[in-house]
């Protein structure tokens, strides 16, 4: 019997653990196993994108007022990679701030993300969604993971987006010289 089956995310030797199994007295097994990744992503509504950054994510500097624009992350562990899940999670974060806005600021709006696939000792963890309040160039994907004790932490499937929708409560601020704005 011939099958095809699609997933959700990348698959590779790590990920490729059936081996067949026993039905009654009658062994299946797997033979002629091959595995394929399309890397093409749909571009959210709103976004334009994305900056392929392949084994890369970007760490982004502080903005030309010394400020921090990174809103924090949003994981998926559980799924098919969709870089929707992350441009729903940045509109959902800018409602929030903009619903709680801190005292003494205007509330950030998130206008670029970042999502990947992150891999502890070659298996995935996750879809991760980085926010930011401005968008940064691919010259700033160059975090490409890190090592603790004895476990090795490694990105892959990394794409970039900016958000194009008008949002009038975004601040001013001013353009950073290192931004493709």
């Amino acid at each position: 019997m011939i099958k095809c089956v699609y997933w959700g995310g990348p698959v590779d030797a790590k990920t490729a653990v059936n081996a067949g199994q026993w039905r009654r007295d009658f062994r299946v097994v797997i033979a002629g196993s091959n595995g394929y990744t399309n890397d093409a992503i749909a571009v959210p509504d709103g976004y334009t994108g994305p900056a392929v950054l392949g084994n890369a994510a970007i760490n982004a500097p502080l903005d030309c007022n010394k400020a921090n624009t990174y809103m924090g992350v949003k994981i998926f562990t559980e799924g098919a990679f969709d870089a929707g899940r992350c441009a729903a999670a940045c509109t959902s974060q800018s409602e929030y701030n903009i619903a709680h806005p801190p005292k003494n600021a205007p509330p950030m709006t998130c206008q670029f993300f970042n999502t990947y696939v992150l891999y502890k000792n070659k298996a995935p963890v996750g879809q991760y969604c980085s926010l930011y309040n401005e968008t940064w160039s691919p010259s700033f994907a160059v975090n490409r993971g890190e090592t603790r004790g004895t476990d090795k932490y490694t990105i892959n499937y990394s794409y970039a987006f900016s958000n194009t929708t008008a949002n009038a409560d975004k601040p001013v601020g001013c353009k950073n010289p290192t931004s493709p704005k």
